[in-house]
């Protein structure tokens, strides 16, 4: 069987799509200076959270952005 006979069910579909250009930054991102800050004057990641308005785990995941040592 020749290569073309082989394709021949194939059919083109037209796709249309958007491409999202990110906008935001993330809020991980957006806190994680302020949360370092936080870090420093000893408070915990749970405390930071409730202070932030955020989940830990948001705290945790801007924790490992360079420059922020884990808790």
């Amino acid at each position: 069987m020749d290569a073309n006979a082989k394709n021949s069910n194939r059919r083109e579909i037209p796709v249309e799509a958007v491409i999202a250009d990110g906008g935001e930054m993330p809020v991980y991102l957006k806190i994680a200076d302020n949360a370092k800050h936080l870090r420093e004057l000893g408070m915990s990641d749970r405390a930071i959270a409730r202070a932030l308005g955020v989940s830990d785990k948001t705290i945790a995941k801007a924790a490992v952005r360079p420059g922020l040592s884990p808790r």
